[in-house]
């Protein structure tokens, strides 16, 4: 910090401050130390009207406002010579004062009228060129610099000379300075507001809540019963509980991680995790489903990495994928459907050899996303390639057949053609590929395209519609010929068919078919909710058979508490909104719940939904959890839970993200 110049306590200004002022014949005037001083201290006589009670130390510490003390000193005496101008012309020192009041009477009261209220000022007299306001933050002792004078415009009707702004003069008495208003003051955006929610939405509101709740109870009972009588093991036997394994995988805890995650079951998830960390073991001594084991537990490790991204489910699910390789090392490489982890063989211990299409076909979302997320490109090569060996083999009526063979590639022309049982999964997997990958504009769309020209041959040649309900349903068909009969299994497709509409259908890639196949997809939704509600334990039956004139039967009437149903409900819910589907679906669970719940714990498939006191076949499927429970807790919750425009569900229900 610079020292101040030396102060002069009687005048209030320092010695050495420079006067700017103008004698009589217009020269500036240089003023002796004695000549400031004095005139200093009549100028600052008359600033103390001003600054009356801020004292000598204030005006020590305030050097902004030196210059405009000694220029109203310095220019009292103009004209002067040895200091004493002061006192020998006083008229004309008063014709200057009483002017300059005028004009600074006269701009105050138009720029009051002009602009309206405006802050008090204080204002030093003195020349034009020394004029000086004090704003209220400097009589508080703020300093701050001097004000550049206002802008005049000589001439209102035209534009301001160039250098006006920088002269700093004053306008001619009667001619007022153009005041430039201040911009407006920005408003901030209003506010959303969200609608007031009437008695019956909060009533309604309050019932989903309640439906959810109830659901999350029997995923509760479900897995406590799982993990007090058959921890470690693949099933619950609920009725005698205990367990049992048929791939020794501990398959139910693998299946349900997603579950208990999406579900906030964060102490079981854990100690699931636990489980998986010490105990999992990829290689038991047994042959293994290749079909179940992947889309059971490698969509399991897979979805519960997508959502806690814990990197131990993805460095296990790696390693399984990689277990998997050697069951595609046929000559086709279409893979066998049975191997062993541990040793590396691989067949198809029936089917006359074949491969079942679903089996072959539902790899596919697992593998690519394993792929890309563990950065092994092998797994997406290997499983994409069999996808090209089904398209590029012939086909029946433009439709594919259960059987295709990994030696030759080839068809058995006399097996079915089917959306349930052994086919259904291999439809849905062409259609979720294409969303996996991000839909349209992407190396996606080669897969959508199969499944569009599959989808318009089952349209053309499968759908039926019943006597006398007009319940629509799709029927098998073998050659030209249809078997009338509709698995539950097939009720996923309602769902697929709406999915399919919304998701490819908009200004950029129009799709020709959308509206034909979400009408479908609902009207299907339509059915399966026909074939729970019209048996006796408004459960439906493993398959229906369809009659002219009775609509259906029930064909096989065990039920395996299958999840078709609820994933069609839980997607046309999402993309109508329509409160029906959720009705349905709490129709569905209270039945489940019904029938189905064991004493001590659990859930159980039934023998026969035609009887009102069903008998239970004492198992507890890991699907139960992973996909039954899932659907219904995802029909009850808000859209952004799990939404349908960020994931895609593998066919076991397990939720990936979908690429960007």
């Amino acid at each position: 910090m610079s020292t101040p110049p030396e102060y002069d306590l009687e005048a209030g200004v320092p010695y050495d401050v420079p006067s700017h002022g103008v004698n009589a014949t217009g020269k500036k005037q240089q003023p002796t130390p004695t000549r400031a001083r004095k005139t200093a201290t009549s100028g600052a006589k008359r600033a103390g009207r001003v600054h009356q009670n801020h004292g000598q130390a204030a005006a020590a510490q305030h050097g902004g406002r030196w210059r405009s003390h000694a220029a109203a000193a310095n220019n009292d005496g103009e004209g002067d010579a040895g200091g004493e101008g002061c006192y020998r012309k006083p008229g004309r020192f008063l014709f200057g004062f009483v002017l300059l009041a005028l004009v600074l009477f006269l701009l105050v009261a138009w720029s009051r009228g002009r602009v309206g209220d405006t802050p008090t000022v204080n204002v030093i007299l003195g020349p034009p060129a020394a004029l000086v306001t004090v704003s209220k933050s400097e009589k508080q002792g703020t300093e701050l610099p001097l004000p550049t004078p206002p802008a005049v415009d000589p001439d209102p009707q035209e534009e301001e000379p160039e250098g006006a702004v920088q002269s700093g003069r004053l306008p001619p008495v009667g001619e007022p300075p153009r005041v430039t208003p201040p911009p407006p003051i920005a408003q901030p955006p209003p506010v959303a507001v969200p609608p007031k929610l009437s008695e019956q939405e909060i009533a309604r509101m309050t019932l989903i809540e309640e439906h959810r709740a109830s659901v999350v109870k029997g995923m509760r009972d479900a897995w406590e019963a799982y993990s007090r009588f058959a921890w470690g093991q693949d099933d619950l036997l609920p009725v005698t509980h205990s367990g049992s394994s048929w791939l020794h995988l501990g398959i139910t805890i693998v299946d349900s991680l997603d579950t208990l995650w999406i579900m906030g079951m964060r102490d079981e998830f854990k100690k699931a995790r636990e489980w998986v960390a010490n105990n999992l073991d990829l290689s038991p001594w047994n042959e293994v489903s290749l079909f179940e084991t992947n889309i059971r537990a490698l969509g399991g490790l897979l979805s519960a990495y997508d959502l806690s991204k814990d990197d131990l489910f993805l460095t296990k699910a790696q390693d399984l994928a990689h277990r998997f390789l050697p069951a595609f090392d046929s000559p086709t490489g279409i893979p066998y459907t049975s191997i062993n982890l541990r040793s590396g063989s691989a067949r198809n211990p029936g089917n006359n050899g074949y491969t079942i299409l679903s089996e072959a076909g539902t790899l596919q979302l697992e593998f690519v996303y394993a792929a890309k997320h563990a950065k092994d490109p092998e797994l997406k090569t290997k499983a994409l390639r069999v996808i090209d060996k089904i398209e590029a083999a012939e086909k029946v009526n433009g439709l594919y057949p259960v059987y295709i063979h990994p030696s030759n590639g080839r068809f058995d022309e006399n097996s079915p053609i089917t959306l349930g049982a052994l086919g259904d999964s291999f439809y849905e997997y062409l259609l979720k590929l294409w969303l996996l990958f991000g839909g349209p504009g992407t190396e996606g769309d080669k897969y959508r395209k199969i499944y569009d020209a599959a989808m318009t041959n089952v349209v053309d040649k499968m759908v039926q519609v019943s006597s006398p309900s007009g319940l629509t349903y799709i029927a098998d068909m073998r050659w030209s010929s249809l078997d009338h009969k509709m698995d539950e299994l097939a009720c996923f497709a309602g769902g697929m068919f709406a999915l399919g509409a919304v998701r490819h259908n908009s200004t950029e890639h129009p799709n020709p078919n959308s509206n034909v196949h979400f009408k479908l997809g609902k009207e299907i939704g339509r059915t399966c909710h026909e074939m729970w509600k019209r048996m006796p334990s408004g459960i439906a039956p493993e398959f229906v058979v369809f009659s002219p004139g009775s609509d259906f039967s029930a064909g096989a009437s065990h039920f395996l508490l299958r999840p078709e149903t609820a994933e069609t409900f839980f997607i046309l819910w999402r993309l109508t909104h329509d409160p029906i589907y959720q009705d349905w679906g709490w129709e569905i669970w209270q039945a489940i719940d019904k029938h189905c719940r064991c004493n001590g714990g659990g859930y159980s498939g039934l023998r026969s939904v035609t009887s009102t006191s069903p008998e239970k076949d004492n198992n507890q499927p890991s699907y139960f959890l992973a996909e039954t429970l899932k659907y219904l807790y995802l029909l009850f919750s808000p859209d952004d839970v799990i939404p349908l425009d960020k994931y895609v569900f593998t066919t076991e229900a397990h939720p990936l993200s979908i690429f960007q």
